[in-house]
């Protein structure tokens, strides 16, 4: 009797091992993955921020040359005068 007890707790202990090594394996692939999106994110949230960035200095130097003209044309009106 004592060899049947043997086998089954064998037989469980090996199921269980390998129970805890599938567990582990599916669990780094997982926090593979949670990991790769975070990096895909930060990318595209720098690619967000250097837009933004892009956007206000093309609005600043419109501004400016806005403005620039201004000052070019309202002077020319006064020599005009």
């Amino acid at each position: 009797m004592s060899s049947k007890k043997a086998k089954i707790a064998l037989v469980t202990s090996v199921l269980a091992v390998g129970g805890f090594i599938y567990f582990i394996h599916y669990d780094q692939k997982d926090a593979r993955k949670k990991m790769r999106q975070g990096v895909l994110m930060d990318i595209q949230r720098q690619k967000y921020k250097e837009s933004l960035k892009t956007d206000n200095n093309n609005n600043n130097n419109n501004n400016n040359n806005n403005s620039v003209g201004n000052n070019v044309v309202s002077n020319n009106t006064e020599k005009g005068n």
